[in-house]
């Protein structure tokens, strides 16, 4: 059986478009949920901080790995 783990690609793509999306569409916040096998997701993106800096992962690394990949 496939892994359904996503590939770095993958991820990378993830990112590109959800910081463009940031940067072009969002205007304050959005609050978005969707089925999954496991249950329901619920996916928050603001362009406030909700919490300290520390209880964030960067991926500016992934995305810019993305981008210059993808040139």
């Amino acid at each position: 059986m496939p892994s359904k783990k996503l590939s770095e690609e993958e991820l990378g793509l993830m990112l590109h478009l959800v910081k463009r999306y940031a940067e072009t569409d969002l205007e304050q916040f959005e609050i978005l949920k969707f089925d999954t096998e496991y249950g329901k997701v619920n996916l928050s993106i603001s362009l406030g901080q909700n919490n300290p800096d520390d209880g964030y992962i960067d991926v500016t690394d992934l995305i810019e790995k993305y981008n210059s990949n993808n040139e």
